[in-house]
């Protein structure tokens, strides 16, 4: 991920996304199929998660892709 001076997101680089899927026992198959990905970004207390929402013709499904902590200086911590 690439932050901004402020901690906003600006890009998102996903790596091996298939191994991830099988990780957490999605059918990477789903790759082939899709249609349609919405990234979520959910503010929380002091971290950040995002969500990717895959659809294909036949489900849709919610992934949880990463939780990130934020210090109190809107500067993301890894």
């Amino acid at each position: 991920m690439d932050f901004t001076s402020s901690g906003k997101i600006v890009n998102l680089e996903f790596q091996n996304i298939s191994k991830f899927l099988k990780i957490i026992n999605v059918n990477s198959i789903v790759l082939n199929e899709l249609t349609e990905v919405n990234l979520i970004v959910q503010n929380q207390r002091d971290a950040v998660s995002l969500f990717a929402i895959l659809k294909t013709p036949y489900i849709q499904q919610s992934i949880p892709l990463a939780t990130i902590p934020v210090s109190k200086t809107l500067t993301p911590s890894i």
